[in-house]
Order: structure tokens, then sequence, then C-alpha cells
């Protein structure tokens, strides 16, 4: 079970980067070069998606390898990955 913080931090992160990635320009347009708020709030989202990504990933990546202290990292990671039928890795 996930814990529900993490559940949330997560949820939330993959709204900022959808926003960010799929939704910004159509939704909030193209900054003119010299609109210097709508330019610092879309940097200022960017540098957040970028700051939570490392943040989870180093998390998650954290929690993986100290899951099962009896394997070598590599192999249970490779486990997890064919539990979750993921074939490449």
């Amino acid at each position: 079970m996930i814990d529900p913080e993490i559940k949330s931090k997560i949820g939330d992160f993959i709204e900022k980067r959808h926003l960010l990635i799929h939704r910004w320009f159509t939704e909030r347009g193209l900054p003119g070069d010299e609109d210097k708020a709508h330019i610092k709030e879309l940097t200022q989202l960017a540098n957040t998606v970028e700051l939570e990504a490392n943040i989870i990933t180093k998390g998650l990546t954290g929690y993986m390898l100290k899951a099962n202290d009896s394997e070598s990292p590599s192999k249970h990671i490779i486990g997890l990955f064919k539990k979750l039928n993921i074939d490449e890795i």
C-alpha cells in the first residue's frame, strides 16, 4: 500500500508536469518577449517540476534499494520490473 502523503505528492507532481508539457501553451498562450510575469511563471513551474521529479526519483530509488537487503540492488530492481511485467529496463 502506498502512503497517502506520497501518493498525493506524486499526483500533484503529475498534474504540474502535464500542465507544463501538455497544456501550458494551449491554456495560457505563448509568453511575449516583454511579458516578464508570464515568463517568470512558466520558468518557476519548469523549475518546480524538475525539482520534484528529482526528489521523487531519488526517494523511490532509495526505497527500491532498501526494500530487500538480502539481494543485490540490481537483481532486486530487475525482479521488481518483472513483477510489474515490464520487459525492458
